[in-house]
């Protein structure tokens, strides 16, 4: 379902923008983290629970996966895949 809320859709984009900044940064552990947490706080605005919880209880995962494992697979997985919801659901 496409978002009309023209604020809305706003938020959304930066998030999406701010996911595809991510995806080629160079980080560590405490930049990825800060990375996560502004994630969190613009979902926790999403009037959307779906995409709201999508987005903020992944979070916490994200980071400690990184933790684990510092070669990042993971992240841009999860990454790519939020960035093809936000598009396939008419989202950006």
């Amino acid at each position: 379902m496409a978002v009309k809320d023209t604020h809305l859709r706003e938020k959304i984009r930066a998030i999406y923008t701010r996911l595809d900044g991510l995806r080629n940064t160079p980080r560590d552990g405490a930049q990825l983290e800060r990375y996560f947490r502004e994630l969190q706080a613009m979902a926790g605005q999403l009037p959307d629970p779906q995409l709201n919880s999508k987005l903020s209880a992944t979070a916490d995962r994200r980071v400690e996966a990184y933790r684990r494992d510092p070669s990042n697979a993971n992240f841009r997985a999860w990454v790519y895949n939020l960035k093809r919801d936000l598009e396939e659901g008419g989202h950006v």
